[in-house]
């Protein structure tokens, strides 16, 4: 899965020749979402590793990264590591298999580089089934999607 979407990853980025360029059969804006959703899908895997530094790669290392569930606001890449170190990735039954499916897209600018992404997360851990809903704000930072808001209840 790893190599497939590598693959992808690669094959989108070099025929990529200019910004308003389509690429392919599909628009701009089609580009955006599946390299955000190979992004997400990239996370899934690594979370589901036990890969907390890869998890974080999608996140903008940034002291203005923000993260704000039902209970708290977290600001910064480094608050937003150590919470997720100390609530999941002390074991695999701490950690349990993630899961996201991604509902809607709502680009922010004209220029297609900020985008609302709306979708479900659910963890599953052994016996327990926790799940809600999510909303980042992704940014293309040096030509990479990062989320730069997490809002996740």
């Amino acid at each position: 899965m790893r190599v497939l979407v590598s693959l992808v990853l690669v094959l989108f980025l070099t025929s990529c020749t200019t910004r308003k360029q389509s690429i392919g059969n599909f628009s701009e804006k089609e580009a955006s979402e599946l390299a955000i959703i190979l992004l997400l899908n990239q996370q899934v895997t690594e979370w589901n590793n036990g890969n907390l530094d890869g998890f974080m790669e999608a996140y903008w290392k940034s002291d203005s990264l923000l993260f704000i569930t039902a209970t708290s606001t977290r600001k910064g890449w480094q608050s937003v590591y150590d919470s997720y170190r100390k609530n999941y990735f002390k074991t695999e039954s701490t950690r349990g298999i993630l899961k996201f499916e991604v509902l809607e897209f709502y680009p922010l600018n004209q220029q297609n580089n900020e985008i609302l992404v709306l979708g479900k997360w659910e963890v599953n851990k052994e016996e327990k089934i926790s799940s809600g809903k999510f909303s980042l704000i992704m940014k293309q930072i040096e030509g990479k999607w990062r989320i730069i808001v997490d809002h996740t209840w």
